[in-house]
């Protein structure tokens, strides 16, 4: 029955003449690939009746380099499909022309020696430029290969896809690179890394029929590495004598593979996985001529010498984000077309901006990898997919965004839920998604604290360069880093699986991390100022550079005389800054973090205080204006080596700072006993907020109470 679906094919000639003369219906020429293994395998896969639809490739831009030996076939195949063909001699020619004449379908057609990396790279952004507003909704597929009769294989295949019979798994996941078990999305097969060992690949690829394949794996040019195997073209020992300038691999020269730890017979060979369609999410797994090893090795062509009508991969390193394997999946179980589930998801990495957007098909892009499913109703608020439709200039990307927007969105609908950005030419694609509930301000919420944890970090790595060191410091900065470490490790599987729950308790351990250090520095501060003698501006005065002083502009609240400014600078840490105001008769009465979220500092009291009085102090702290959320601080007064001189002070107490500006007052009460030494005494207040350190100081007088007086 198969036979009925094929015309064989002498030659090129041949095939192109057939080619041109090709329609929906009728037999699709073939030339016997040079495997003949995989020609018997597709055939076997095929059948008269169509078991799939595919969109209309009527209008398809048909595009050959200049001059190229593919000319004829790009001729050919856009005779066949009802559409256009022009040479071209750059990327941004293929966008004008794809552009010019609204295409749906763009498909260059070249061998790997006309075509570098760099120009498909160019390609996707020549066409992006004209996608992001909407003038092009179009989709590309490449057919390269290293021969002629490659590029006609493949146009064989793609032509007689909907003819295959049904697969046994519609999609199969393949993740031995993802970390941990994420959150479940779709249907079929999920091999984590030590479950994708050869003894399970093997005969679910080999012995069954597989629609989509997405891979999440370490790779490079010629290879993708399982948990005990590997996949690549296989390790087959050339005769001898090998030029060492070819870059052949280790299996060329040994016929071993060069994982000392998989034999030969145990190596998956990707012309042999029965395949339609391959999604490969690592890094440099689409090179066709300019990679490591030559082009037989480099694994779109091992893998296009086999079943697979369409390959898709990237040329540059890569994150392994998930999502994107859980995006393509989906758009290929709602009917789309390979070349708009690839789109879908290159279109989304431009906007949220974690990885690079080269994903690219090698095949016809028209072609439809899976059976569509039943779509998820728009109105089903637990579709695992939330969509966001924004500009440009609305767009921030990276991945702190990203994962915050993914947290809020998920807290929002109770469920892992994968955030995709959509442009105007995929924002019809995304079946079954719903809009996302969760706005922008929600995430730059999340995004803002995460980013103020951060900052507090920083402020507190600096403390010890400034001089100030305490026990435990150390121990609370370790356990900050690893907190810190751990975050950003779950940050990015909030976005890579969806799932928000370790990254929200990850932020709430880094939250406490903080704190604690806060807390802890609040307190040996604390320690150290009513035991002993201790100024910080004395501390960092011995480390910092200090600039020429210069007129603040305003009097000192405690005199009215005039004040001083001084900036100061670590000679090291460009970040690490100090700015004072001094007085000729307070001294410094004020010492603060130019990175601080504390912009002022005052106390107000009484100047003169009576031994065996209670006198209340009220330390003021104004935020600066940039602020938006509360801020979490810790705050204390005291006189220097007060409890030598018989004055207490209650111990540091938390409070948030009212944002934009505003003033906070706490209240102290200072116990002056009637042992209090009478002389005049620097009074200190501070704020540990954010990991800075802000200070204000203010003369007080202790004078003898009303008895010794009269006495």
């Amino acid at each position: 029955m198969a036979d009925e679906i094929f015309r064989d094919c002498h030659d090129t000639d041949d095939f192109v003449r057939r080619l041109a003369q090709w329609r929906p219906g009728t037999a699709v020429p073939l030339i016997q690939p040079e495997s003949k293994e995989a020609c018997e395998a597709v055939r076997s896969l095929t059948r008269p009746a169509v078991s799939r639809t595919v969109p209309d490739p009527a209008g398809a831009l048909i595009t050959a380099p200049r001059g190229s030996a593919c000319a004829p076939l790009a001729r050919a195949l856009a005779a066949a499909v009802g559409g256009r063909y022009e040479e071209f001699g750059s990327p941004d020619d293929i966008a004008r022309a794809a552009v010019r004449q609204d295409t749906r379908w763009v498909v260059p057609v070249a061998l790997a020696s006309e075509l570098t990396e760099r120009d498909v790279t160019g390609l996707h952004d020549a066409l992006w430029e004209a996608a992001r507003d909407g003038s092009f909704k179009g989709h590309a597929g490449l057919l390269v290969g290293g021969t002629v009769p490659d590029v006609c294989w493949q146009i064989t295949k793609g032509l007689a896809l909907p003819h295959r019979r049904p697969p046994q798994e519609e999609h199969v996941r393949l993740w031995p690179g993802v970390d941990g078990t994420p959150h479940r999305f779709g249907q079929g097969p999920l091999l984590l890394r030590d479950a994708a060992t050869e003894a399970t690949v093997r005969p679910l690829l080999t012995g069954g029929h597989t629609g989509v394949l997405s891979v999440i794996a370490h790779g490079r040019d010629d290879v993708i590495h399982l948990h005990d195997t590997v996949i690549c073209k296989g390790p087959d020992q050339l005769p001898g004598p090998l030029d060492d300038r070819a870059h052949l691999p280790v299996c060329a020269y040994t016929g071993q593979c060069f994982r000392g730890d998989v034999e030969p017979s145990r190596v998956l060979r990707a012309e042999t996985l029965v395949v339609d369609t391959v999604f490969v999410n690592a890094c440099m797994t689409w090179r066709i001529a300019d990679g490591l090893f030559p082009h037989p090795y480099l694994l779109p062509h091992a893998f296009l010498a086999g079943t697979a009508a369409a390959y898709v991969g990237v040329p540059n390193l890569v994150n392994g984000t998930a999502k994107l394997n859980d995006l393509f999946h989906h758009a290929c179980a709602t009917g789309l077309s390979v070349g708009e589930a690839v789109s879908l998801v290159n279109d989304h990495l431009r906007r949220e901006r974690t990885d690079l957007p080269y994903f690219t098909v090698l095949g016809l892009p028209w072609t439809t990898p899976a059976t569509p499913a039943p779509a998820t109703g728009p109105a089903d608020t637990t579709a695992p997919f939330a969509t966001v439709r924004e500009g440009d200039a609305d767009a921030d990307g990276g991945t702190l965004t990203a994962a915050a927007r993914a947290l809020a969105e998920s807290r929002d609908r109770g469920t892992p839920t994968h955030l995709v950005h959509l442009s105007p030419r995929s924002a019809p694609a995304l079946a079954g998604a719903v809009p996302a509930r969760s706005g922008l301000a929600d995430a730059e919420r999340i995004r803002d604290e995460l980013r103020a944890l951060g900052a507090a970090m920083t402020a507190l790595e600096a403390v010890p360069l400034l001089g100030f060191r305490y026990s435990r410091q150390g121990n609370l900065m370790v356990n900050l880093r690893e907190r810190i470490a751990a975050v950003t490790t779950a940050l990015r599987r909030a976005v890579s699986t969806g799932d928000p729950a370790r990254t929200g308790r990850r932020i709430d351990g880094l939250r406490e991390a903080v704190r604690n250090a806060e807390a802890g520095l609040a307190a040996a501060l604390y320690e150290r100022g009513t035991t002993g003698f201790v100024n910080f501006d004395d501390l960092w005065g011995e480390v910092l550079e200090q600039g020429p002083p210069t007129p603040a502009g305003a009097d000192c609240r405690y005199c009215a005389r005039p004040l001083v400014r001084t900036d100061a600078v670590h000679p090291l840490f460009a970040h690490i800054r100090r700015t004072g105001l001094v007085c000729a008769r307070c001294c410094m009465v004020q010492d603060l973090d130019p990175a601080s979220p504390v912009a002022d500092i005052a106390l107000d009291c009484a100047e003169e205080w009576r031994r065996g009085s209670s006198v209340q102090v009220t330390l003021a702290v104004r935020t600066a204006a940039a602020t938006t959320t509360p801020v979490d601080a810790f705050v204390a007064v005291h006189t220097e080596a007060c409890e030598r001189n018989h004055v207490g002070y209650p111990p540091p107490r938390r409070v948030l700072l009212a944002p934009g500006g505003a003033v906070t007052e706490v209240a102290f009460d200072a116990d002056v006993t009637d042992r209090a030494h009478m002389h005049v005494e620097s009074l200190r207040g501070f704020a540990v907020a954010r990991g800075t350190l802000s200070f204000g100081t203010r003369p007080v007088w202790v004078r003898p109470s009303g008895a010794e007086r009269s006495g």
